[in-house]
This record gives C-alpha cells, sequence and structure tokens, in this order.
C-alpha cells in the first residue's frame, strides 16, 4: 500500500511538471521568449487511464500495482484542455515581460531644458550678465551708462566703452555749459529742463577749451522700423549719439544717462509699447517728459491711448516711476531680446528672465521673457514625445513633463491675469505716436506765434 502510494505521487508530479513550466529562463531561453511571437506546442499523448500507470511503471522498471485504479474525476480532454489553459497563460505573461523590458530599454532620453547655444559672440553676452547681476546682487556699483553700454555692444560690438563714454561726456559739456552761460540754478528743475532743451531744441554755447561756438540741433524721431523689429539696432542708444535720431526706447534712455552725469533726479516709466521720463517740478508734481513728440505731458494724455487699464496701472508696469536697479533689470532684458535675434530661446534666456523676476516680481519685461522661455520649453517637451509616437497619456504619465506645462500655463496666467498686460497692436502705437506729433507740432506753432508776438511789443 505504501509503494502503491508513493508511485503515485510521483506520478502526480510529473504531471504538474508538464502543466506548469519553468518561468527560470536562461539568456537564451529569454532572448527566445522575448523574440518569438509563435505559441510554442506541446504535443499531448493519448493514452488511455487504465495505460497510464502501466507506461509509467514500465518506464520506471517498477512492477505492476495490484488494486483498483485511481480516478481523480478529470477526463483525458479536460486535462489537455487544462494543460493548453496553462502554457497560453505563460504565453501571455512573457509577452508581456517582452513588452515591458523592451518599453524599458527603448525609452527615449528626454530633454526638459533648452540647451544653451554657444556660438560666436555668446562670451560678449556671458560677461555682460555677469556685471549685470552684479549690479542688481549688490557685488558691482550700479553705473547705468555702463549697464547700457554692456547690453548695446553684446550684440553690435563696433562702438568700445571709451568711445560710447566720450560721446556722452560731450552732450553732458554742452548741457552745463548751456546752464552757466543762462545763469540758471542748480536745481533739479534746472537741470531736467536743461537736458530736454539740449536733446530737443536747438542750442548755441562757446567752449571754452576750442575757443568756438558750438550749435546742437534737436534730435529727431526715426520712424523707420521704430520698434526694432528688422534691426535691433535702431533703439540703441549708441546709434542715437552717431546719427543723431531714435525713438522711445532710446531717447528716454539717453535723457537719463544725462541726468545720471549731471546729478539731476529724473526716472524711466512705462506705457505700452513705449518708454518716457518722469520727474517733480519746483511745487512736488509729477510732470513726464515726452521725447518721441519733445514735448511735456501728463498721465492723463498716455491714458488716452486706450490701452492703459486700471488693473495695468496697479499692478504696477506702466506709469511708474523706476527705482536705479528696476533699470538695470530692464536692461538685463534687452539682453535676453538681442541675444534671442542671434542664439534663438534657451536657458540663458530663462536665467535672465528668473534673476529679473526674482528681484521685480511684477516686472513686465521678465515676466514676458519666462512666459516666452516656458512656451518654447514646453514645445520642445511635446515634440519629442511626437517625434517617438507616445501618445497624450504618457505625457500626462511624465512629471517632468507636466511641471514643464504647469509652468507654462502659470506664466501665461500671471502675466495676463495678475500684471493685465495686453498686446498693442503696432497700427495702434503708430496712430498712438501720429497724435503725439501732431499735438506737439500745435504747440510748437503756438510757442513761434508767441515769440513773433512779442517782436511787435
Amino acid at each position: 500500500m505504501v509503494r502503491q502510494i508513493a508511485i503515485l505521487l510521483f506520478l502526480f508530479s510529473c504531471i504538474q511538471s508538464i502543466a506548469q513550466p519553468s518561468i527560470d529562463f536562461t539568456g537564451e531561453e529569454l532572448q527566445y521568449a522575448l523574440t518569438s511571437n509563435s505559441t510554442r506546442q506541446v504535443k499531448i499523448p493519448k493514452i488511455s487511464p487504465n495505460d497510464q500507470l502501466a507506461g509509467i511503471n514500465n518506464n520506471l522498471s517498477l512492477p505492476k500495482p495490484n488494486g483498483p485504479n485511481l480516478d481523480f474525476g478529470i477526463s483525458q480532454g479536460q486535462d489537455q484542455m487544462i494543460v493548453h489553459s496553462e502554457i497560453a497563460k505563460q504565453h501571455q505573461q512573457n509577452l508581456l515581460r517582452r513588452k515591458q523590458i523592451l518599453k524599458e530599454f527603448s525609452k527615449p532620453a528626454f530633454r526638459y531644458n533648452l540647451p544653451v547655444h554657444g556660438g560666436s559672440g555668446f562670451g560678449r553676452y556671458a560677461a555682460a550678465f555677469r556685471e549685470i547681476e552684479g549690479m542688481l546682487v549688490g557685488s558691482t556699483p550700479v553705473d547705468m551708462k555702463r549697464a547700457v553700454w554692456l547690453v548695446e555692444s553684446a550684440y553690435d560690438p563696433t562702438m568700445d566703452y571709451e568711445e560710447f563714454s566720450s560721446m556722452i561726456d560731450e552732450g553732458v559739456r554742452i548741457i552745463t555749459l548751456y546752464m552757466a552761460e543762462n545763469r540758471l540754478p542748480e536745481t533739479n528743475m534746472a537741470k531736467v529742463m536743461a537736458i530736454f532743451k539740449y536733446m530737443a531744441d536747438t542750442i548755441t554755447v562757446r567752449v571754452p577749451e576750442i575757443e568756438k561756438t558750438v550749435t546742437t540741433r534737436p534730435m529727431l524721431y526715426d520712424y523707420e522700423d521704430f520698434g526694432g523689429k528688422q534691426d535691433p539696432t535702431k533703439v540703441f542708444v549708441s546709434k542715437l549719439l552717431r546719427s543723431g535720431s531714435g525713438q522711445c526706447m532710446s531717447l528716454p534712455m539717453l535723457f537719463l544717462l544725462y541726468a545720471k552725469e549731471i546729478g539731476a533726479e529724473a526716472f524711466l516709466a512705462f506705457a505700452p509699447e513705449h518708454t518716457y521720463i518722469k520727474f517733480r517740478d519746483g511745487r512736488g508734481n509729477w510732470q513726464n517728459i515726452e521725447l518721441t513728440g519733445r514735448m511735456f505731458s501728463t498721465d492723463d494724455f498716455l491714458w488716452s491711448s486706450g490701452f492703459i487699464t486700471a488693473e495695468q496701472v496697479r499692478s504696477g508696469i506702466y506709469l511708474r516711476p523706476l527705482p536705479d536697479k528696476e533699470v538695470i533689470a530692464y536692461q538685463a532684458a534687452n539682453l535676453a531680446i538681442t541675444y534671442k535675434r542671434i542664439f534663438g530661446v534657451d536657458d540663458f534666456v530663462g536665467t535672465i528672465g528668473g534673476m529679473i523676476v526674482h528681484y521685480f516680481p511684477n516686472n513686465l519685461n521678465g515676466n514676458a521673457l519666462m512666459y516666452g522661455y516656458y512656451k518654447t520649453l514646453s514645445r520642445f517637451v511635446s515634440q519629442q514625445y511626437k517625434q517617438h509616437d507616445l501618445s497624450e497619456n504618457d505625457l500626462d504619465k511624465d512629471e517632468n513633463a507636466q511641471r514643464v506645462l504647469v509652468s507654462e500655463k502659470g506664466a501665461a496666467t500671471r502675466i495676463t491675469k495678475r500684471l493685465g498686460w495686453r498686446e498693442m497692436p503696432d497700427w495702434a502705437y503708430k496712430a498712438w505716436l501720429d497724435g503725439v506729433n501732431e499735438i506737439a507740432a500745435q504747440r510748437q506753432h503756438l510757442v513761434r506765434k508767441r515769440q513773433l508776438e512779442q517782436q511787435l511789443k
């Protein structure tokens, strides 16, 4: 009896080894499992229940046991179905393992940043950024004149710092001589008016160093490519110094540089697609200087453009006098803008924008740079997924990619909702500018008429 039980247990283990093959693969077996697309067929011998024990006993050279047949309640057909079902199940598991392994090994190496371009000229931009960053951090004294030159020379290195400084010094010399000849007081109001006179009118002074009389002409508005979209140098102070014509970026900036050089208090301010000068008059009231039309104005005049909202004024992006360090941040933004013209948007642009927003969270230029950076980065990440034929579901599961997409949405929301920015079309700015010049021409006519009337008395 004991011997019969032992034989039956041995038989049962043999059937199990057929029905449940091992899943421990050797290297060659794993390769086959990963590359084979067909199911391995196992041939099941057809034997009757009465011959099962006899065949096994003969193979084992054991005497045929005496006693009745044992029936476990499973027919021959059912037994084959169970074996085939187990093999099919194992095959599906192998295919799944194959798919998972191949997916793991073939997963592309995505980039979640924009590589910095290190082409010719990048060194000038890197050096300019380090020096401007030092001014914002406080490790380098704030020097507005040098900051302007650093930005412009990074894109156009044809004017060195000595020449740039010398040309500004010439203007400062004329302004101070004009004040001395006309015995103007050393008040802030007198200094501001003298700078305006030099830039917006014709003046004549005698220069003792050369013993000659010098006459200067007013600086004019350059209508050709006034936004610098075709040629960025159109908005440069260096171009204004060389040609005598500029626009709403270079003219107010040069005025501010003259003010710093002679010790006058004046401020740069923004309006939609526009910059101008703010200063306090002798009574402490804020006044505006529009160098585009060579005239004095008020904030009400700027409101009349129709593109300024109360939300924008509350957020501080428009009509606010900028502190010196924020003007330096503005120059850093200009550095990024010309950099993009050469190298495109990359992490260097993001670094500049991030620095500006760090020091001035509501700065429009810095936030605009960050929005443009994240918009470009999110497109770059999405393009990588399309190139590798990956689904939207794969993109949704990528935490790094989602972080980029969320950053883009956050930057867009910040600039439009929190700061209230909206784009001013070129045609709208041109129409507003024409209105400025029309008003300026009318005022010039009144001034000239008054002068002529004085001669009749």
